[in-house]
């Protein structure tokens, strides 16, 4: 991790696009100006050189008293009237009191240099002039687009940061900092290959504190900086934290109205901060939506409208049949995602967050099983994984074993190889989408030959229940193949089935609690506006469903 104090005029770029470390040893005389981004003035630093922009608290030491402090704002002959004049510790250049500085809006002044000039009047009547220069840039770049996070090697200490510039020669330069510091930290990276017109940037940010909030901002094609977008790392095993599934969402806007309930899904999930999302594959629909007229600048469009999510909130795919046919290609979405080496170029892969261990499953046919390997390499990761101190394994993939819908019926290949695997390895809750309705079943053992619920509750189940199986779609986009929400086979759910529902949009929150729970919230959302609401919950506990007492 380099440190970087930004300080306007004096911040170097190296040859290579590194950013250099300019390191300033403040000695502080008898008065400094310094300046803060907390009310309390911690964390303080000196004022002369900062790159400022937002709010600051600018206030002046003194370590010698003073009988009167009359600060000036680029004037520094001092020729008219006083911006402030303060008689009382601590002398702050916007007023406060003994706890608190008033903030300064730097975003009153132009961008560029400008300069505060301290007149202290000494208690024996002399005086002692005190002056710093600061660069404000509350500019923020328009020259790019596309912002998004993914987990890094070691999700509690790092983050990717992927964006896309229309300028070929521009720089990989990523900034951050813990929110209310003015010390900036930068990471540099370089170009990620990709069909996108531009360059798609690609900055891994490392030695970040696990379970931590960060603000950062990443430079476009102009050399001015992004607005400030957040980023959350990982939190350790042993605490409380949440996800969101959602798949099937289309472009925003589809001249056949098909996209009812994208917008809304994606400000829903938005609103809820999540610490990251599953997305469970098709996404753009490029072969019934040609309004970006290629396949590139199609996903262009989709990533730009996930960017309210996807530039605080890591998204972690997988590949659906949209994905791979249908006027589609895998390279052109993989280089736009980074994710873990994983199996079959990167195909399938594998992470962990927190005490959860999620697999990330290649399964687009509605007939067919895996391809060759999948299913040792499932086996293998997931052992590998209880090896290492996992809790819970959650898998999660595109097509369902059970979906119950007439577009995309249950794929019975895939039940047969991934049911007896699930089972002895003691999943407890499997994450589907593909069929255009949402489809939940009870705890399930002795799948694909008997499909027998271990538990007919709808809320809670135990350890030693068995594998929930989950489809939740769509998640924005209506299907193509009948105009609407999937049609059920059956007027009546068949045994397994806990609940199920085709007349709206869903997507799900998965929360994960350290006391030893896992639970999942299903929303439905009309599309007409109405907020969306909880259609479904059920959890799974390491203790007992038994009500206390």
């Amino acid at each position: 991790m380099t440190t970087v104090f930004d300080r306007g005029p004096y911040r170097l770029w190296c040859a290579c696009c590194l950013v250099l470390a300019v390191v300033w040893v403040n000695a502080v005389r008898a008065h400094e100006l310094r300046v803060s981004g907390a009310r309390d003035r911690s964390g303080s630093i000196a004022l002369a050189g900062l790159d400022a922009a937002g709010d600051i608290h600018a206030f002046l030491v003194a370590t010698a008293s003073a009988r009167e402090v009359r600060f000036y704002l680029d004037d520094p002959a001092m020729t008219r009237a006083p911006r402030r004049v303060e008689r009382n510790a601590p002398y702050d250049f916007a007023g406060g009191s003994a706890t608190s500085a008033l903030p300064f809006d730097t975003r009153r002044l132009a961008d560029g240099v400008h300069r505060i000039t301290a007149q202290v009047v000494l208690p024996t009547g002399g005086v002692d002039v005190v002056d710093a220069s600061f660069t404000v840039s509350n500019r923020r770049s328009n020259a790019l687009d596309q912002v998004h996070l993914a987990w890094g090697p070691d999700p509690t200490t790092s983050m990717i940061v992927v964006w896309r510039t229309l300028d070929p020669l521009s720089i990989s330069a990523v900034r951050y900092r813990t929110p209310g510091s003015l010390i900036w930290h930068a990471a540099a990276g370089g170009p990620r290959p990709s069909g996108t017109e531009g360059t798609l940037h690609e900055v891994a940010i490392n030695g970040l504190a696990p379970n931590t909030s960060y603000e950062y901002q990443v430079q476009g094609g102009d050399g001015l900086w992004s607005e400030t977008f957040t980023l959350r790392t990982a939190p350790p095993a042993g605490a409380d934290w949440d996800a969101i599934f959602v798949a099937d969402t289309g472009l925003i806007g589809r001249l056949d109205g098909l996209t009812t309930g994208t917008q809304q899904v994606i400000d829903e999930i938005a609103r809820l901060k999540p610490r990251m999302v599953l997305l469970g594959g098709d996404y753009a629909y490029f072969n019934t939506d040609k309004r970006y007229v290629t396949l590139d600048a199609t996903i262009d469009a989709w990533f730009n409208q996930m960017q309210p999510i996807a530039g605080h909130v890591p998204m972690m795919p997988v590949y659906g049949n949209h994905e791979v046919g249908l006027d589609e290609n895998l390279p052109a979405w993989q280089a736009r995602f980074p994710t873990p080496a994983g199996f079959d170029r990167r195909r399938s892969y594998s992470f962990d967050i927190g005490d959860v261990h999620f697999v990330a499953i290649f399964a687009i046919s509605d007939r067919n099983g895996l391809r060759a390997g999948t299913q040792a390499w499932i086996e293998q990761d997931i052992q590998a994984a209880y090896a290492a101190g996992a809790r819970w394994v959650i898998p999660y993939l595109h097509v369902a074993p059970f979906s119950d819908g007439r577009n995309h019926r249950s794929n019975l290949a895939l039940r047969a190889e991934v049911g007896p695997l699930f089972e002895r390895l003691h999943v407890p809750l499997v994450l589907t989408a593909h069929d255009q309705s949402y489809v939940r079943t009870y705890p399930l053992v002795d799948v694909p030959a008997s499909n027998t619920p271990t538990s007919l509750s709808r809320d809670c189940y135990t350890a030693d229940d068995g594998v929930t199986w989950v489809k939740i779609s769509p998640g924005g986009k209506m299907s193509s193949i009948n105009g609407a929400f999937s049609r059920f086979e059956t007027l009546t759910p068949p045994a397994y089935t806990a609940f199920r529902d085709n007349t709206q949009h869903h997507y799900a929150r998965l929360r994960v609690f350290a006391a030893g729970a896992l639970q999942l919230d299903t929303y439905g959302v009309k599309g007409d506006g109405s907020p969306g609401v909880v259609i479904d919950s059920f959890r799974y506990t390491t203790g007992t469903c038994e009500p206390p007492g």
